[in-house]
């Protein structure tokens, strides 16, 4: 079920409430790159981020995701990557995790710039996709 809610622009609908989805996207459309980039798959990306968590106890990066430390220890053994909201807390926490993020999404830009964040949580969730 699709929740509405309504909202006022008098400028667009001169002052009248018009109905809204709530699912639906706000701000600037997303436009996908058109360079080519190399596709990853999970099991390759769980492997890469273990070589890169390899100086961090389980406990550590439980507590900067807010995981349990049995997920954390699949992470340091390469069985398992973390889901979107795990790695963009883990990136927020610690910059060498940040760095490894942004140099795999290819980006340059400030890691708390909304279209980075966008932009990586799209190439998580494909990624998650294609295994």
């Amino acid at each position: 079920m699709t929740v509405l809610r309504t909202r006022m622009n008098s400028r667009a609908d001169h002052g009248q409430a018009r109905a809204r989805s709530s699912t639906r996207s706000r701000g600037t459309k997303f436009v996908p790159s058109t360079k080519f980039v190399p596709k990853i798959d999970e099991r390759e990306a769980a492997q890469q981020f273990s070589a890169v968590v390899t100086d961090f106890s389980a406990g550590q990066l439980a507590s900067a995701s807010d995981r349990s430390k049995e997920t954390a220890k699949n992470w340091k053994a390469g069985r398992a990557f973390p889901n979107g909201a795990s790695i963009i807390n883990l990136a927020r926490a610690n910059p060498t995790i940040r760095a490894w993020l942004m140099h795999e999404i290819g980006e340059t830009a400030e890691f708390d710039d909304p279209r980075v964040l966008a932009r990586a949580m799209v190439l998580l969730t494909q990624a998650r996709k294609e295994v």
